[in-house]
């Protein structure tokens, strides 16, 4: 091609792409250096010809002021636009179309776009025909607009932003109204409880939002059965519970019903399988939120769940900034939950105050509310155990209607409640989250500092703290006449008769007719005599029988049988009486506790609005009791052999015993539910107190007797009578004794705690255990009641005293030893325990809420103990061992077989059908007390000979049974009923249920009958059917045991609402941080959503659907998918997060089973670089898809990638390498981080127009990728500071100049101001700085309408005239007020709800008096007797007392102690009289004892005190040595009087002042406000100026020598003498004093005058002293400090008693609008900084660079610069700032010409054929094709005589500068052609000529004159700012008129040519080749 030793061509085609990565010596061929609005093919089909690139055009136009921050291609070449008006804060989305016309679709205030944030979005088409955009931007929530429902999106015709967030937000939140329980369902027994959800238009649900406490569903109709006989019913069967469907149907009541969900539905949350946890859900069909009402009868065909479903919480995605799609699942990245200052809120909390309430229920009545039995109980009106410690929170419910974490509240300290301090436990509130010096904990509701102290919860006081009993009961029971006969016999018997011995009389009456024998015992206990009556009292009817004709038998002893009484004169009388035996019920009635929590305030200012609250609390499970139970304690009986305490047996209840040393004093059985009913054993009890007493105030005695229950005998027939003879089987005899119980509450007594409790052991029925004591003896304890289980507590060193069990059981709580219950409140769930409160802005009601949501049941249980007596045969004659054999065999009975051989423990496989009652009991009562056969062979065998029988034989026992010889052989039993025994339990045992077999059921409780009516009961329990009649006469065989006490409880009904939970804040929860809800490397995904779905699954988001992505690579910052994979761009790394898809592949064919975890697998780095080279990006609006894969913008690496999967290219190496490292990095935002250490505000953002960032778009007509990298650089001076900061978000450039320092300025440190909390700076708000600082130690409030105003006077030596001036005054200002114009006295008052809720006249003391008399009686007196004769005395027999309404009421101190209510005082303690001098004291000390008298509760009273004083006690000492010795408030002031020459400085104040005032500090919280005046009377100066001189310093602090105040207060001193009279005269010297400075004179002219030399000194040195009251220390009692002007104190002086009347209304009026209500209220204060509009001086650094993916190499820069493009199938768009034109590239036919103005097309390419040989180039030859389109014809044509205008040439040293090209013209002919070709031409034009299509450029020329100076210019500052170019000719090197002779060819070894066509816009200019001609230098 070239001839290397002569003249050669190099020819080029430029398409090989861009390459500045080679020297210009080492250029590549067919490359080229640079490109400007180059493509490299054309729609002419150019293909790989370098070409200019067509031009823009308008299509279509944005609104003015708008711009375009977020887009996507929809479909039907429609492209979704997102754009913003910042001046005007607008949002709008529209529709651009192909035909170039845009369409507003929405356009709203309401969706707080932001040109700062750029919106991304994606798009879908649902079920077919619904276009759907989901966008989100980082700032809003994420959203979504469906362009075929607009109305969907509007409320009333207006834009809803709610409506388009993607996740539904609730407006408004659903309440249950009622739950009932109602007849006529089919529904299983257990416990339910209903939970709703709403459904949006999508049918997407809200999740479950609210969830009621569980109803209690069973059997019995509450309509038809009496209230004892209604019980609990379980579900799941058993052999002997078959209780079948209830019946019952559940109705439920809504409101409050959100209508912008068109429909709800409920979930049935079932327990029904007796295991105390939920096992099914039912879901009910769609409900439209119009319908409020809903019946669930259990008929219904319900869709299933899992109860897992209800207890998942919808997650929380308040924003993200990036989302995509894959596998139809919605994918959203970098999340961020709820913007909330979570902190602030527990401030709010622990300021809320907690009361104990009281709420009364009905306990037998089930129509009441609240009442046991009730199925909606839990759901109306649960208590809280006494004594025990629970831990409250409260939440927070956001505008949104969702909920904040729980916050604890803590338990009372210093302030009015019932509610026991004794709730500290081991933990403290520590510090982990506070910032700085802003405690988390803040203040509690006393004012103090929470930070270190104990954690506080909240304890109940016990019942007998507040004087609430157990129960209380009410009206009459029924009685039933009974007969009773008394048998007396008399006389001697004829024989002799042994002494002590047991005689029989056999007794023969009638019962109303039918003859009847009974058998009574008497003992002879004389001998030969019966000696006198002997009484028999066992003959008793019931039920209105009656006893006649009774007939005396015989007497009988040892078969002897003794005449009749007529024929032995033994004589016999009866007498018949008759009582009434009660039976029936009461009404019993209780007071439930609840808590009330006041003081709670709205939160402010925290991120979101708050609507509404609630209380919630962390269950009272095991670890965390105080009180594990109620309980009673039943005493135990000791054997009876002499010196022997082996035996102790429970068995009895209230055994008789005339013996107290019977009872054992220091082993109790003990009674609890919680072990009877759910069989839990405390044996770690800490404490046990008594609550109270059950008394057996009545007894009643039955027996009943069944024949031939067992068959045997005692008779022989060789030994005795034939009389005698016995051929039926043994009797069964039982006793019964129902105890009819009363409670008598207790004062607390603590019986044992600690080691005084030894222990506490759980024993089966007939089981025993051997305990040891501390006198090293052993006892056998054995439980002989053979139906129950017990337990017993043995005390260690401690005993009780028997008598308190004569005929008494204790009722008790028993403690835990838990010193920290809830010690992990923070970790621990939380569950709701009141309803839903909402605050209402525009009500002034303090908000409280009651929460009576407790875990604890009043309930009752007739207890039944059934023992064995003996087994004994009729004493027929002595025969030694007979009872032990006759024991022997009864003890092989049927029932004890069964016991032996194990059915018990086979219950469940016991079929009913197949059973036998007899096996049933067996089963029964082995499972229910424990009954075991080795037991009961080892008990009654072994230990009953041993003294065990003897524990068994109480007075009542004696006498019916040991004194006795049966006339059978006789199996005896007793059985003790206790009527009945209440427990305040968490069992709630009036749901209780029996059994449906022949079993004996549990008794009915409560009530009350005659033990006749029990005698089925025991004999049930002791026998079961047997038709043998020949064996067992009456049908009846004896168990051989007594059977069980059922204790069942249906545990599905010790369910609660346990479903939706909440937790504390964690501890670890920085609130320091504003990221902490920032989750910006977490990846969350909705459901898979599915064409033909009903609902849009793109809204659900399951809480597990989620990955965090490793943090190593940063945050992420966007998402995209590449054939199906996912992945993940953050800062530094590229990841790919693959999908867990299970498949089954079956030969050829792979299937899709599910999705298991979605994206389970670990995510993988596509490049496992180090050191942030792992193709990582933070630039996605640069982010494009295409078919060759993904670009991306990488700078942190300075490259750009393309990746398609699997290979990830580099494509910036692509000899473009240096100077994408030169030029990717943004450098305003390098060099803003340069100077200010922080990223830029503005990066990644190119919409808008001070943002930076890169944006890219895929240009399919070209096949190739456009970058644009947008950037600039701020030139002013302060871009140059490291100390700025610019805002442009609202459309103007808001400069903050000194911008840290600002920030520092603003913040008060610490150090500077203490009292001063510190500023917090919380950023840019609308372009404006935001601070913020706490305002909560203070609220400011006027003084309520309610508040209650109390007078207070002087009596002490103020005058009647004084008071009459005041109250005159007063009634004055009353009237004028609208208060009333009537004046009450002390003891009366009225209510004026106009102004003031009351007012009181009060004078010190009431108006009744008491004293103690000579003889120490309390006599009343008038207070003039007691003014006159008492107050003040000495005399040591007289003393005053106040005794208020029977209260001592304290009213003067003593030496010695204070004068206390409650307190007996004797004659020989003093009594003082200066009560109402103590002002700081006494009057707040008197209304609140007179609140107390009255019964009010003064946490709700609002209180203002007027303090009228004309003196106050100055003279005393601590010690009392000075003046009178009475205690003041001053010490060292003896008073100014006439006798006086000086006043004393100013002392600090006393230790009475000091108490008082902590007194009234303390005393105030218990007040709802307190606020008060004190009211100086002015008497004389001696008095009243030293009293002055003090109050005024401790009320408003003034004194301090340092204080600006001492002028004031001086001044108001001068006012005070002027105004009082007396003379004030500066430098003046009374005559008589000899001109001594500071003296007193007396009075002159009848007037007391006063002279000072000067009031700086003398008697007015004192207020320029340092103010000790200052320095006093209460910082344990409030944060407020000592002066009283901070606890609601004002003082008033100034104003003589005769002119109060003219005067005080004015004055009162004046402090009542001055005065504010002390309140710690919690709240911010914010302040704004502005910035200022500047217009900055910028240099533009972006630039435009196209990529070609045909050819793999980089194209051309192009000259326009966009802030954003859009893409649309074979088209894209681009806008630029400050236009509102769509602009269309591509435009056909048209060339160069960008946003209306005309761009040069410039190519520059370097000729270099032989790199290593200098050459001359002489000319430049190229081809070009020139094409015009011709509208007419529709074709192309050529144009001869275009081509490039413009070339620049130049090699390492010359240059030929910027030459126009001037082409020859050749169609005039031959002589302009000639002269054509001989013309002269300007210096920087050279001629062009075209020969055969081929175009020459000669005699190239270099014009350079200064080789010293830089060819070209590069700096920014000096290119063009409109776009970019790499250089442009140093002009001032460059002279076109340089001497001909001095310019050269150029040469070098290669020559760069730069060919520029910048002329016409309508030209396609094709450049084919080139070729330069160049010959070797001779050199």
């Amino acid at each position: 091609m070239e001839d290397r030793g002569g003249i050669g061509k190099n020819l080029q085609r430029v398409f090989k792409g861009l390459d500045t990565d080679t020297s210009y010596k080492d250029t590549q061929k067919d490359h080229y250096r640079f490109a400007l609005n180059a493509v490299q093919n054309s729609n002419e089909g150019n293909q790989f010809f370098m070409s200019n690139e067509n031009s823009n055009e308008i299509c279509g136009e944005i609104p003015d002021g708008y711009t375009i921050i977020g887009q996507c291609y929809m479909s039907k070449d429609k492209t979704c636009l997102f754009l913003v008006n910042p001046i005007l804060g607008l949002s709008e989305i529209g529709i651009h179309y192909s035909n170039c016309t845009y369409e507003t679709v929405v356009n709203t205030s309401e969706l707080n776009f932001s040109i700062a944030y750029q919106i991304d979005v994606v798009y879908r088409v649902r079920k077919g025909c619904e276009p759907i955009v989901y966008f989100t931007d980082g700032i809003n929530p994420v959203r979504f607009f469906n362009f075929e429902k607009f109305s969907e999106f509007k409320t009333e015709g207006i834009w809803d932003a709610n409506k388009f967030n993607l996740f539904s937000q609730v407006t408004a939140y659903p309440k249950f109204e009622s739950v009932t329980l109602v007849e006529g369902g089919n529904l299983e027994a257990g416990s339910y409880n209903i939970a709703i959800q709403y459904f949006d238009r999508d049918n997407n649900s809200t999740g479950w939002i609210e969830v009621t406490d569980t109803l209690i569903v069973y059997q019995d109709y509450y309509t038809s059965n009496k209230y004892q006989n209604i019980n609990g019913s379980k579900n799941v069967e058993s052999f002997y519970e078959v209780f079948g469907l209830t019946k019952k149907a559940i109705n439920i009541t809504l409101s409050n019903l959100d209508t912008t969900f068109p429909f709800y539905q409920l979930a049935i949350i079932k327990a029904t399988s007796g295991t105390g946890y939920p096992n099914r859900v039912s879901l009910t069909n769609k409900i439209p939120t119009r319908t409020t009402q809903f019946l669930y009868t259990g008929f219904e065909t319900f869709t299933e769940t899992d109860v897992e479903e209800i207890t998942f919480f919808k997650t929380i995605i308040e924003k993200a900034k990036h989302i995509t799609q894959l596998d139809n699942r919605l994918i959203l990245g970098n999340i961020q939950g709820k913007k909330i200052s979570y902190g602030e809120l527990q401030r709010y909390a622990s300021k809320i105050k907690a009361e104990i309430t009281f709420n009364e229920i009905v306990l037998n009545d089930i129509t009441a509310i609240g009442n046991n039995k009730r199925g909606e109980k839990n759901l109306e009106l649960v208590g809280y155990m006494p004594g025990e410690m629970y831990s409250f929170a409260i939440e927070y419910l956001f505008e949104d209607n969702t909920w904040s974490p729980a916050y604890h509240i803590p338990g009372r300290k210093g302030y009015e409640s019932q509610m026991s301090e004794e709730n500290e436990i081991q933990e403290t509130y520590t510090s982990t989250n506070d910032c700085g010096t802003k405690s988390y904990w803040g203040l509690d509701a006393s004012g103090n500092q929470l930070l270190g102290q104990p954690v506080r919860h909240h304890r109940f006081p016990l019942r007998s703290e507040v004087e609430k009993p157990l129960y209380t009961e009410s009206g009459i029971l029924d009685t039933i006449a009974v007969s009773k006969y008394t048998l007396n016999l008399s006389g001697t018997l004829d024989q002799m008769v042994m002494v002590d011995e047991t005689y029989q009389v056999e007794l023969g009456y009638d019962v109303d007719g039918t003859p009847t024998t009974t058998v009574v015992n008497i003992v002879v206990d004389k001998y030969l005599s019966l000696g006198g009556d002997y009484t028999i009292d066992y003959l008793t009817t019931y039920e209105g029988e009656v006893i006649d004709n009774i007939t005396f038998i015989e007497l009988d002893k040892d078969g002897v049988i003794i005449p009749t009484p007529t024929g032995i004169g033994i004589t016999y009388s009866s007498v018949s009486t008759s009582e009434n035996i009660p039976f029936g019920e009461k009404l019993y009635k209780s007071q439930i506790f609840g808590i009330k929590f006041t003081n709670i305030d709205t939160p402010q200012n925290i991120g979101q609005g708050i609507i509404g609250y609630r209380i919630v609390r962390n269950e009272r499970e095991e670890n965390n009791k105080t009180i594990l139970d109620s309980a009673v304690l039943i005493p135990l009986s000791k054997e009876v052999r002499p010196n022997v305490n082996y035996y102790t047996s429970h068995g009895f209840l209230f055994p008789n015993f005339a013996d107290t040393a019977r009872v054992q004093d220091d082993v109790f059985a003990v009674l609890h539910p919680e072990f009877k009913f759910l069989g839990k054993e405390y044996p770690n009890v800490s404490r046990i107190t008594q609550e109270g007493v059950y008394t057996a105030t009545t007894k009643l005695y039955h027996t009943e007797a069944i024949e031939s229950v067992f068959p045997d005998t005692s008779y022989n027939k060789d030994i005795h009578k034939k009389k005698e003879k016995d051929e039926d089987g043994w009797d069964l005899r039982v006793w019964i004794r129902n105890s009819i119980l009363s409670f008598t509450a207790s004062l607390k007594n603590i019986l044992a705690e600690g080691l005084e409790i030894e222990k506490l052991i759980y024993l089966d029925a007939i089981s025993d255990a051997e305990v040891n004591f501390q006198d090293n003896s052993k006892r056998q304890l054995t439980n002989l009641s053979e139906d129950n289980k017990i337990g017993f507590v043995q005390l260690k060193n401690k005993t009780i005293d028997p008598l308190q069990f004569s005929n008494k059981c204790l009722y008790t709580v028993l403690h835990s030893n838990n010193t920290s219950p809830y010690a992990d409140y923070r970790t621990l769930p939380y569950y709701q325990c009141t309803k839903i409160q909402f605050f209402n802005p525009s009500s002034s009601v303090e908000y409280q809420v009651e929460s009576t949501s407790g875990d604890t049941y009043i309930s009752s249980m007739k207890y039944v103990s059934t023992m064995r007596i003996a087994h004994r045969p009729r004493d027929r004659k002595e025969k030694k061992g007979v009872l032990k054999i006759v024991i022997g065999g009864v003890l092989i009975v049927a029932g004890v077989v069964l016991l032996a051989s194990g059915v018990g423990a086979g219950l469940g496989v016991i079929a009913l059908a197949g059973a036998s009652s007899l096996v049933a009991g067996v089963a029964i009562t082995s499972i229910a007390s424990g009954l075991k056969a080795n037991k009961i062979a080892k008990i009654y065998q072994e230990d009953y000979e041993k003294g065990l029988k003897d524990t068994l034989v109480d007075d009542d026992v004696q006498i019916a049974y040991v004194d006795l010889n049966p006339l059978d052989d006789e199996i005896q039993y007793w059985m003790d009923i206790a009527s009945d025994f209440w427990f305040e339990s968490q069992v709630n045992i009036s749901w209780r249920n029996g059994t449906t077999i022949n079993y004996p059921p549990m008794l009915p409780s409560p009530e009350v009958k005659g033990p006749g009516e029990y005698a089925k009961h025991a004999i049930d329990k002791l026998t079961n059917e047997n038709e043998d009649r020949a064996t067992y006469k009456e049908g009846k065989e004896f168990n051989g045991f007594a059977k069980a006490e059922v204790y069942s409880l249906n545990l599905d009904y010790t369910r609660r609402q346990r479903q939706k939970f909440n937790f504390h804040l964690a501890e670890e929860f920085d609130t320091c941080s504003d990221c902490q809800e920032d989750f910006s490397n977490r990846i969350s995904w909705s459901e898979q959503s599915f064409q033909e779905e009903e609902n849009d699954f793109y809204r659900t988001f399951l809480p597990n659907n989620y990955k965090d992505m490793p943090g190593e690579g940063g945050e992420v910052t966007n998402l995209f998918t590449i054939q199906n994979n996912m992945y993940v761009h953050c800062e530094e790394t590229l990841w790919h997060l693959p999908q867990n898809i299970q498949e089954r592949v079956t030969g050829d064919i792979t299937s899709f089973i599910g999705t298991g975890d979605y994206f389970g697998i670990p995510p993988r780095k596509i490049v496992d670089g180090e050191n942030g080279n792992s193709a990582g990006s933070t630039h996605k609006w640069a982010t494009i898809k295409t078919s060759s894969g993904v670009l991306f913008v990488s700078e942190i690496q300075k490259q750009i990638f393309l990746f398609d999967g699997n290979q990830l290219q580099p494509i910036s190496s692509n000899n473009m390498f240096h100077w994408f490292k030169e030029n990717i990095t943004l450098i305003q935002d390098k060099n803003y981080y340069t100077y200010n250490k922080e990223l830029f505000r503005y990066k990644n953002n190119p919409a808008n127009l001070y943002g930076t960032g890169y944006i890219s778009v895929y240009d399919a007509r070209n096949e190739r990728i456009i970058i644009s990298k947008k950037d600039y650089l701020i030139t002013n001076e302060f871009a140059n500071n490291s100390d700025y900061f610019f805002c442009s978000e609202t459309g103007q450039f808001i400069l903050f100049e000194n911008y840290k320092q600002t920030i520092e300025d603003n913040i008060t440190p610490p150090l500077i101001d203490p009292n001063q909390k510190d500023w917090e700076f919380k950023g840019i708000e609308n372009c404006e700085m935001k601070f913020v600082r706490n305002t909560d130690e203070i609220g400011v409030g006027v003084i309520p309408s309610e508040s209650d105003i109390f007078m207070f006077f002087d009596r002490t030596s103020m005058a009647e005239t004084d008071i009459t001036n005041i109250k005159t005054g007063i009634s004055s200002w009353a009237i004028e007020g609208g208060l009333t114009n009537n004046i009450y006295d002390t003891e009366q008052e009225f209510s004026a709800a106009t102004l003031h809720g009351g007012l009181r006249f009060t004078e010190a003391y009431p108006t009744k008096y008491y004293v103690l008399d000579d003889t120490n009686q309390i006599i009343e007196i008038t207070y003039p007797e007691f003014r006159d004769n008492y107050m003040g005395i000495t005399d040591s027999t007289r003393y005053a007392i106040d005794y208020y309404d029977k209260k001592l009421i304290a009213i003067g101190e003593s030496r010695s102690a204070r004068f206390e209510p409650g307190n007996i005082y004797s004659p020989l303690t003093p009594i003082w009289h200066w009560y109402s001098e103590y002002w700081v004291r006494t009057p707040l000390e008197y209304v609140k004892n007179y609140y107390d008298w009255k019964g009010e509760d003064s946490i709700n009273k609002k209180v203002i005190l007027l303090v009228f004083i004309d003196e106050v006690n100055q003279s005393g000492r601590d010690t009392g040595v000075v003046g009178s010795g009475q205690l003041g408030y001053h010490e060292g002031i003896t008073g100014l009087s006439t006798t006086s020459t000086v006043l004393t400085n100013l002392q600090a104040p006393t230790i009475k002042y000091i108490e008082d005032l902590k007194f009234y500090l303390s005393t105030k919280p218990l007040f709802k406000s307190v606020n008060a005046l004190n009211y100086p009377i002015n008497r004389s100066p001696e008095f009243t100026i030293p009293y002055i001189s003090h109050a005024v310093p401790a009320i408003k602090g003034f004194g301090q020598a340092q204080s600006p105040q001492q002028d004031i207060l001086v001044d108001v001193f001068k006012n005070q003498i002027v105004d009082l009279g007396w003379t004030y005269k500066n430098n003046q010297y009374p005559a008589n004093t000899g001109g001594s400075e500071g003296s007193v004179t007396d009075s002159i002219d009848s007037a007391l005058t006063l002279n000072f030399k000067g009031y700086k000194t003398s008697a007015l040195d004192p207020i320029t002293n340092v103010n000790t009251y200052v320095d006093i220390d209460v910082s344990s009692i409030t944060p407020l400090g000592p002066i009283l002007d901070k606890h609601g104190w004002d003082i008033k002086i100034g104003v003589e008693a005769g002119d109060v009347r003219f005067r005080i209304g004015q004055d009162i009026n004046q402090f009542l609008q001055n005065t504010v209500e002390t309140n710690i209220i919690l709240g911010k204060e914010y302040k704004y900084i502005q910035g200022v509009a500047v217009t900055p001086n910028t240099n533009d650094l972006s630039w435009t660079l196209s990529y070609s993916l045909k050819t793999s190499t980089w194209t051309s820069w192009h000259s326009y610069l966009p802030y954003v493009f859009l893409q649309r199938n074979n088209d894209f768009y681009s806008l630029r700032h400050g236009g509102t034109n769509i602009w269309r590239h591509n435009k056909a036919y048209n060339y160069q010409n960008f946003y209306g103005e005309q761009k040069a097309f410039i190519v520059e390419s370097v000729s270099l054929a032989n790199p290593i040989m200098n050459k001359v180039f002489d000319f430049l030859e190229f081809h070009t094709e020139a094409m015009e389109f011709d509208s007419v014809t529709e074709e192309y044509k050529e144009v001869k005589n275009k081509t490039f205008n413009k070339v620049l040439m130049y090699n390492s040293t010359q240059c030929t500068g910027v030459l126009d090209l001037l082409v020859k013209d050749t169609s005039t002919g031959e002589v302009s052609y000639l002269f054509e070709q001989v013309k002269e031409t300007d210096t920087n034009q050279i001629i062009i000529d075209k020969n055969e299509g081929n175009w020459y450029l000669n005699d190239i020329r270099d014009v350079r004159v200064d080789y010293d100076s830089p060819m070209f210019i590069k700096n920014k500052d000096t290119l063009q700012p409109d776009y970019y170019i790499d250089k442009i000719v140093n002009t001032s090197v460059i002279n076109f008129n340089k001497d001909w002779s001095e310019t050269e060819p150029l040469k070098d070894k290669f020559l760069v040519f730069r060919l520029i066509f910048d002329n016409f816009d309508n030209t396609k200019l094709i450049l084919n080749y080139s070729i330069e001609n160049e010959t070797p230098s001779s050199r």
